[in-house]
């Protein structure tokens, strides 16, 4: 379990395959795949490390093709300060079944098909904080962007999904959603919202059927919801009167509209 200062893409998939250890990145570096791999991963990326300290790399232009990066092992990964922008894949970017954490970090790419960045299962729990995703699906199948609908949290982020061909049912965020931006744009899909499981979210975009699906998880705080409604084709239903909020786009920015609710401000000192 060592820590192992890495300089280059070489030395970072020979550090991440290492189970256990802490991988540490150069400050604010960047590094250009299109001229680092101009014919992108030829196979999968073992990823068997226990953490990666970005600190603020950016790792942009990757042609994932059809390979991803590949959980190994059981442990839950930590994912601290990484940028991973403008990547192009067929499916998930990251393959992060046993669940990880994610803290400052940003993710933006194009995917032909699905994209799972976060997963968790009963084994393990996810968490994304601060980060921000935005992802284009391009395919017509179910679409999933940066976390799963299993066991985990999503606080202060911002997670943006493209998803224009998508027909089937569409989730952004399955985990429990606190304080997030979440924004849709997926004209002709089906699109369930869990507000027993979103706190003090706001939501955005243009979907042809918006279904409220109620959840049997616990933690339900009733901390008031609020979406866009002239974006919307559908109102969002559910049984909680003040859960979701219909607001139009003047009243979203209406500080003193939204706490008449108790939609909660933050109100800088300085």
């Amino acid at each position: 379990m060592a820590e192992v200062q890495v300089s280059n893409w070489a030395e970072f998939v020979e550090a991440i395959a290492v189970s256990g250890d802490t991988v540490i990145l150069p400050e604010e570096a960047e590094w250009n795949m299109a001229e680092i791999l101009p014919y992108g991963l030829q196979s999968n990326v073992s990823f068997a490390c226990r953490k990666i300290e970005g600190n603020g790399t950016r790792i942009k232009n990757l042609n994932l093709n059809s390979y991803t990066f590949l959980y190994s092992g059981t442990d839950v990964k930590y994912i601290n300060n990484l940028k991973c922008t403008d990547w192009i894949g067929t499916n998930a970017f990251f393959d992060l079944r046993y669940g990880s954490e994610w803290f400052c970090c940003v993710i933006s790419g194009i995917t032909s098909n699905t994209c799972v960045i976060n997963d968790a299962n009963t084994y393990n729990y996810s968490s994304v904080n601060m980060c921000s995703c935005s992802v284009n699906v391009e395919g017509s199948n179910s679409a999933f962007a940066l976390v799963s609908k299993s066991t985990g949290t999503c606080y202060y982020c911002r997670i943006e999904l493209h998803a224009p061909n998508n027909t089937g049912v569409s989730y952004l965020c399955g985990n429990d959603a606190v304080y997030c931006e979440l924004i849709f744009y997926a004209p002709n899909a089906i699109s369930p919202i869990y507000p027993t499981k979103m706190n003090g979210c706001t939501v955005r975009g243009n979907l042809q059927s918006v279904t409220e699906m109620s959840s049997v998880w616990s933690g339900y705080k009733n901390i008031p919801c609020i979406y866009q409604d002239d974006t919307f084709n559908d109102e969002i239903t559910n049984p909680y009167p003040t859960k979701f909020v219909a607001c139009s786009e003047s009243q979203m920015h209406d500080s003193a509209y939204l706490r008449s609710f108790g939609f909660p401000i933050i109100v800088r000192s300085d």
